[in-house]
């Protein structure tokens, strides 16, 4: 399974450097280790974090073994943009990756259903004596039961 695995990542990488802009490269910290590219140099304290404390492999979001990977993971949970791609980061970095999950839930009917905006109440109508045109203070209600002045018994000598 490892060996088919790592043939599917080489084979994703192939066209990384076409994919990929080489001021992306740098500023990952790209590094070729045992001809796959891994994301280094500014994730360095973050692998201690991680489930294989090793630093997650570079794909971009373009090739078909990333889009698949992202397709899994969201099949597993059907969960938001950002906690997909938390848990694809614990091994893959994949250069575009939110545009990617969110094309791919966008496709899936049951996350269109969760992020659909609910629905709102709807105001009743107003009762007869508000809308009719009345002078100043023709109806009014008085409220008999107001505020009660209580005294505690620690400090009888205070209101409040």
């Amino acid at each position: 399974m490892k060996d088919a695995e790592l043939m599917w990542i080489q084979d994703a990488q192939r066209s990384l450097e076409n994919d990929v802009k080489p001021q992306t490269m740098r500023r990952l910290g790209a590094s070729k280790v045992n001809g796959i590219f891994l994301v280094g140099s500014r994730l360095e304290s973050w692998t201690d974090y991680t489930y294989n404390n090793k630093n997650p492999i570079l794909l971009s979001a373009k090739s078909q073994f990333a889009r698949l990977y992202a397709q899994h993971i969201h099949d597993l949970c059907h969960l938001g943009t950002s906690a997909v791609a938390c848990k694809i980061r614990a091994k893959f970095w994949i250069i575009g990756l939110r545009k990617l999950l969110r094309s791919i839930k966008f496709k899936y009917v049951v996350c269109k259903k969760s992020n659909e905006l609910l629905q709102q109440q709807v105001m009743g109508q107003l009762p007869e004596e508000r809308t009719k045109p009345a002078p100043g203070w023709s109806y009014v209600r008085l409220d008999l039961f107001g505020p009660y002045l209580i005294r505690g018994e620690v400090n009888k000598r205070t209101c409040g």
